[in-house]
């Protein structure tokens, strides 16, 4: 009867005889065997830990053998009973073979003498270690072969044990002295996660040491391939001709000194210095060192997964892969597009990931609408997108053969979400490992970072530096939780509350003895201080930094915040702080859209109680509000703060609340607020004006091609013909690039343009929803800006929550309808229980943007129907939604048999009719409303040039020259302020456009 070994052998087990010095009661996850009786052998917990002698090293491993191999002995026994009982005439190989595989008694077997070979590797891979000549391969495989024969002999000519022994030293000799160091910290992490008591913190620190030592295997294994493919080159150049050796030379050289340099860096331990090492190679490594530790599986206890060695290669493969892009990324590079130079400037990580991809990024150069808005607003996302290889947008979300998720998905246009759904398993562990790779660099990087600005004496301009880095890397993650991760395990250690409260108390402390005169005469408030320093250090940082500082404040703030170095009050009081304060609370309110902050500290300062107690504001309200005998007007600082960039959250809370104050007159705050609002408004569109010019100037040629190009193609080159002025007003509308009333949105309750019965654009329409208690969307975790959110509206992606009066409903009003099963006849949503959800906790997951808001609303521009009832989306004869494209073409040459497309666009009145009644007044035709049967009556034949303009005033925007031939004959122009012209020289030098540059195709 023979029973298998460890290599599938089959051995007999008549010779086994079992270790005398073994505990008989040992097991694979108790603690420390007292073996023999002897107290000083180590504990199980001491093998492999660090900081131990070559010679304590190995007494703990043998003793970690011995242990198992006590076990594994007793398995025999019980194996050898068990089937004796079971096959008392033998057995075929296939018989004893399924009972190993399905007795218990087989299995347990198995699994023991596995553990026996893992701890008889790991007790040869420390004698190796501890070789006379670590270096010599020679000198390694006889101190192996020593340790070996030392641990058959304890054996007795265990069979089974000889064969498992065989076995660990075939492995062992083959490895590297690196892949023995992973390997040993691989065996590490078994020791400790069968350890009963061993804490997450314990298993991070051996986990972390694992990944270290695989890191620097595989990055050693890669600068090794280079080297040695640097030094083939240098001898391939001996063999070409003088010439082409003499024009090689120097690179090749310099090639190989590079190599050479980088080799001894990472073996001294920096292992992202490998930076010349090329993808291949880098694969190629990742391969060899899979090789090395081919089959290694480590137990990590009965309540989690085995650790599969190989597996855990390549993440660390891809981190360093992602890393050599970042470190050798120029982004001046002409071999990367314009979008990607762009990016490369401000998120080099990302166009790395992109690189890796293997996607390239040209807006210009993708005519799907939906991939071509992706790979502006998104190109990581859009590179992921074109990795899974699957063309969500070709699907039909109607096909009765997809699940409900799917059909939900591709209505919505959740593109992404169902691609990665369906792509292929290699390709998710692709796309996982990209983007897994990318955190973990941003992470080093950001540690880096900011560990080397805040170690030592701190400062305030490297504390903002750090803050941000912060902010902009959090911003940049594409992960769940990798944003709250850099914050909480970086930023949170160095700027934490008591970091914040100390630098308070050194601001409002009084000067000493040795202050210089001027500081001692000083009459800045205090708490004016406090407010600069505020505008100085939340000005680009993490809303949770700007959050903490504000509650830092609260707590903190008591009278001696309203004192000054000299003792008179200065007539400017109040003035930097309320800017800090708006600052501060506007970047905290960006990690929590329903505006909690702003509405946090409007209550406390309009809360004007005990004066003195610390965390009360006291009457810093009327600081801030000024007096009128100071030649300002009252509540200046609350203009100048929202007029000078500094936000407008906190005052809007105030707004809302001062009102209901009994302590603050509100007449004196109304003409402040409301001035501070009109001048907030226009330096946000003159922000945006600069910054579309400065985008167009980055990538005109392609902006221009694209355009026009877009133009050509939808609206065609040839005059078009018309017999009525709808459609002559949908041609002049589309080719203004006016919004149809498909994507005109209403507005909020109270709003000002409500009441004069104007149509909000998109961008507008999502700051009202902010205002009214909406959050953004979520991608990849986090709120979209309001720009994306608006293009979600656009696209029918988003649906707009409205009552039978088409009036916004707020989010506490949706909830009711939704928990209800009141709201456009949609299913009370339930959590991941099936548990239907109150009303205050769908409110709250529509105020954090955690839940869509069903596409079956009332107002849904992707669906069938408008405010007044009119067709939302026009199809085509056979009911098909026509795409943009296809609609603006129908439109340009007069087919489309729809109504006036922008009758609720206010833009309708104001541009279009003046341009098509002075067309009509250059031809000398009157065209009726609607056409009437039959086509017959008067024709107006017009033609569209495009046109686009720029400047740093107004931005970029596109447009139009429409031209129609007069009474005599001659073409005139006429412009989108319905001027007209006698030719395009006569417009370019006419115009009023002030400055600037107007581009027409060629």
């Amino acid at each position: 009867m023979y029973i298998a070994s460890v290599d599938g052998s089959l051995v007999d087990p008549s010779a086994r005889a079992t270790r005398a010095n073994a505990p008989a009661n040992a097991n694979a996850s108790g603690g420390p065997p007292n073996v023999g009786g002897n107290p000083t052998v180590p504990a199980a917990s001491q093998v492999n830990a660090p900081g131990q002698s070559p010679q304590q090293a190995l007494l703990a491993a043998d003793a970690e053998t011995a242990r198992r191999l006590a076990i594994a002995q007793g398995d025999t026994k019980a194996l050898q009973a068990a089937l004796q009982k079971q096959y008392p005439n033998g057995m075929t190989d296939a018989q004893f073979s399924a009972f190993l595989q399905n007795d218990p008694t087989g299995q347990k077997f198995n699994a023991d003498w596995s553990a026996v070979q893992r701890s008889v590797s790991n007790e040869l891979r420390l004698a190796a270690d501890g070789a006379k000549d670590p270096g010599d391969a020679s000198s390694v495989n006889a101190a192996i072969a020593a340790r070996a024969k030392q641990i058959k002999a304890t054996g007795k000519d265990d069979p089974t044990l000889d064969a498992v022994v065989d076995d660990s030293v075939t492995q062992v000799q083959s490895q590297s002295a690196a892949s023995r160091a992973t390997s040993e910290a691989a065996f590490r992490m078994e020791i400790v996660g069968n350890r009963p008591g061993a804490t997450p913190a314990q298993m991070s620190v051996a986990s972390a040491a694992m990944n270290q030592a695989l890191a620097h295997e595989v990055a050693l294994a890669a600068a090794k391939l280079h080297l040695d493919n640097a030094q083939a080159a240098l001898a391939a150049l001996a063999k070409e001709p003088l010439g082409a050796r003499r024009a090689d030379e120097a690179d090749v050289n310099s090639a190989l000194a590079e190599a050479k340099r980088e080799y001894a860096r990472v073996q001294a331990g920096d292992d992202l210095a490998g930076n010349s090492v090329t993808p291949d190679e880098q694969a190629q490594a990742e391969q060899a060192v899979g090789q090395a530790h081919n089959g290694e599986i480590y137990s990590q206890g009965d309540n989690a997964p085995p650790l599969v060695l190989a597996g855990q290669i390549g993440v660390v493969s891809a981190r360093q892969t992602l890393q050599h892009y970042v470190a050798t990324l120029d982004p001046s590079d002409p071999m990367l597009s314009p979008a990607e130079q762009q990016l490369a400037q401000t998120n080099p990580i990302a166009v790395a990931q992109i690189q890796m991809s293997g996607v390239r990024i040209d807006p210009s150069q993708i005519s799907n609408p939906w991939e071509k808005h992706l790979a502006q607003s998104d190109p990581l996302e859009y590179a992921i997108y074109k990795m899974t290889g699957v063309d969500a947008t070709a699907v039909n979300p109607n096909d009765p053969r997809l699940s409900a998720t799917d059909q939900t998905e591709l209505h919505n246009q959740q593109y992404l979400q169902y691609a990665l759904a369906h792509a292929s398993q290699g390709t998710q562990q692709q796309i996982g490992l990209i983007l897994g790779a990318g955190e973990a660099v941003r992470y080093d990087s950001v540690k880096a970072q900011v560990n080397a600005l805040t170690s030592g004496t701190r400062s305030t301009a490297n504390d903002q530096k750090a803050l941000q880095i912060l902010a902009t890397n959090m911003n940049q993650t594409m992960l769940p939780g990798a944003a709250d991760a850099l914050w909480q395990n970086i930023g949170a250690p160095k700027f934490s509350a008591s970091y914040i409260q100390s630098q308070y108390a050194a601001l409002v402390q009084s000067p000493g003895d040795n202050a210089t005169p001027a500081q001692k005469s000083d009459a800045t408030m205090n708490a004016d201080k406090v407010g600069l320093w505020l505008q100085q250090m939340t000005k680009n940082a993490p809303p949770q930094f700007a959050a903490l500082a504000l509650q830092t404040l609260r707590h903190n703030f008591n009278g001696q915040w309203f004192q000054s170095n000299s003792g008179i009050p200065s007539p400017t009081r109040g003035e930097e702080l309320y800017k800090g304060l708006s600052q501060a609370v506007q970047v905290a309110d960006q990690q929590d859209p329903s505006h909690a902050e702003a509405n946090r500290m409007a209550g406390w300062l309009l809360d004007a109680g005990n004066t003195t107690a610390t965390g009360k504001a006291g009457t810093l309200i009327y600081a801030i509000q000024g007096s009128a005998g100071s030649g300002m007007m009252l509540f200046q600082s609350v203009r100048d703060a929202m007029s000078g960039g500094y936000g407008t959250d906190l005052s809007d809370a105030l707004n809302a609340q001062i009102y209901n104050s009994k302590n603050v007159p509100a007449n004196n705050f109304t003409q402040a607020y409301q001035q501070g609002s009109q001048a907030a408004a226009g330096k946000q569109n003159s922000a945006a004006a600069q910054q579309s010019y400065q985008n167009f100037l980055n990538a005109m040629p392609q902006t221009l091609q694209t355009y026009f190009g877009d133009v050509a193609k939808n609206f065609g080159n040839a005059p078009v013909q018309f017999r009525d002025g709808t459609q002559l007003n949908n041609f002049l509308a589309a080719g203004l690039n006016v919004s149809p009333d498909t994507v005109a949105m209403p507005t909020a309750k109270g709003s000002d343009a409500q009441a004069q019965g104007q149509a909000q654009s998109p961008l507008m329409t999502a700051q009202w929803l902010r205002q009214a208690g909406y959050a953004a969307p979520q991608s990849g975790g986090k709120p979209v800006t309001d720009a994306v959110w608006a293009q979600l509206i656009v696209n029918g992606q988003y649906a707009l929550p409205l009552d039978g009066q088409a009036q916004l409903l707020t989010p506490q009003q949706l909830a009711k309808l939704l928990a209800t099963g009141q709201y456009a006849h949609v299913t009370p949503p339930t959590d991941g229980q099936g548990k239907a959800l109150s009303a205050q906790q769908i409110a709250n997951a529509l105020s954090a943007g955690k839940y869509p808001i069903p596409a079956a609303g009332l107002v849904n521009f992707s669906a069938q129907a408008t405010l007044d009832g009119r067709h939302a989306v026009p199809v085509d004869i056979y009911g098909k939604p026509l795409s943009e494209g296809e609609l603006l073409h129908q439109i340009s040459i007069g087919t489309y048999q729809g109504e006036n497309l922008y009758a609720h666009n206010p833009k309708l009145q104001q541009i279009v009719n003046p341009i098509a009644k002075e067309l009509q007044t250059t031809a000398g035709v009157s065209l009726p409303g609607q056409s009437s049967a039959g086509g017959t009556g008067a024709v107006l034949t017009v033609s569209l040039i495009p046109t686009f303009y720029a400047s740093n005033g107004v931005g970029a925007s596109p447009s139009a020259l429409f031209s129609a031939k007069d009474r005599d004959g001659h073409t005139k122009l006429i412009d989108d302020r319905g001027w007209r012209y006698d030719d395009l020289n006569d417009y370019q030098h006419s115009n009023a456009l002030a400055g600037g540059k107007l581009y027409v195709p060629t």
